[in-house]
């Protein structure tokens, strides 16, 4: 572990004592003056041109963000997993690393055009009953307690992707 992550969590421990813990430690990476940098140049950017964000995006939990930029590519995962919140995902979505969607039933469309160059999870989310066009997956695509597990096959699934111009490199993992 980084220094900066041991000295983060520390911080953490001796400023917000008595306060709930995050489920994931690694939100401490980000620190909090960062994080609302951050969202606030997400919600101000101007749909059109791109947004290019160095680094992962961790939106979970009580993230208070709506909507992301309709050009987004991520140099590094997105986490939005568990989101009480709407989120409305880009147009376009590139995103470097991973893409963490785990029980986000707000969520009830994935963008046409989207690349994710690592693993991509939709467990339990149950809203998204179809895929998009030009779908790229580079590692494997969760969708364990889904309606898309319950109406395709893995075959079926392959080739809903592939003849839109997409492509699923690893395994589809359902069960």
């Amino acid at each position: 572990m980084k220094r900066e992550a041991i000295g983060n969590i520390l911080n953490f421990m001796v400023e917000k004592e008595g306060q709930k813990i995050p489920k994931r430690w690694a939100d401490l990476l980000v620190r909090e003056e960062e994080q609302k940098e951050l969202i606030r140049a997400l919600e101000t950017h101007p749909d059109g041109s791109q947004f290019v964000h160095e680094g992962s995006l961790y939106f979970h939990d009580n993230v208070n963000i709506t909507k992301l930029p309709n050009d987004l590519v991520v140099n590094g995962n997105i986490y939005l997993y568990d989101n009480p919140n709407t989120i409305e995902l880009p147009k376009k979505l590139l995103v470097r690393g991973f893409l963490d969607l785990r029980d986000c039933n707000q969520i009830t469309k994935l963008p046409d055009n989207l690349y994710v160059n690592d693993w991509l999870d939709l467990d339990n989310c149950e809203q998204i009953t179809e895929f998009p066009k030009r779908l790229y997956v580079g590692g494997n695509l969760y969708i364990r307690n889904t309606s898309l597990a319950k109406k395709y096959t893995k075959k079926e699934i392959r080739d809903i992707v592939a003849s839109t111009g997409g492509e699923i490199k690893e395994q589809i993992i359902m069960y």
